[in-house]
């Protein structure tokens, strides 16, 4: 079993995610599921997953509401255990614009393979399907 600090509940109440209603904290059913987390996990551990799960909570919108759960249901479900990683869900919007960039990007290339040219990394699209453009059309561009 690892150690538990004399500020325990302290060093919780400042890194656990603010909810609405009651956290339960004088709750002695709290530090017993605290005591059984340090039989498996070290303090630092513990810390660090509740530091992640504030994150979470604060990126998916969930902070300050009733979804943040109590601290005694957090460890009793292995909260400590879980990775809390959350990534913003991509507007459709936005992924269609990306297929359609990523096409126009392929059709530039396949042009520009076909009269000898190739995109700079620094290069827009837009300079780089002119100079394609002036490529097909200017004869003295066709041999530099």
């Amino acid at each position: 079993m690892h150690a538990m600090p004399g500020d325990w509940l302290e060093q919780i109440k400042a890194r656990y995610p603010r909810r609405s209603g009651g956290f339960g904290w004088l709750d002695m059913r709290l530090m017993l599921s605290v005591r059984r987390a340090l039989l498996t996990h070290s303090w630092d551990q513990i810390t660090q997953a509740i530091d992640a799960y504030r994150e979470y909570c604060e990126a998916s919108g969930k902070a300050g509401s009733e979804l943040v759960q109590k601290p005694k249901t957090w460890f009793d479900q292995g909260g400590y255990d879980e990775a809390w990683d959350y990534a913003l869900p991509q507007d459709p919007k936005i992924r269609e614009r990306e297929r359609q960039n990523a096409q126009a990007d392929g059709a530039a290339e396949t042009a520009g393979r076909r009269v000898g040219l190739i995109r700079h990394p620094l290069e827009s699209r837009a300079a780089f399907e002119t100079r394609i453009r002036l490529a097909e059309t200017s004869p003295r561009m066709r041999n530099a």
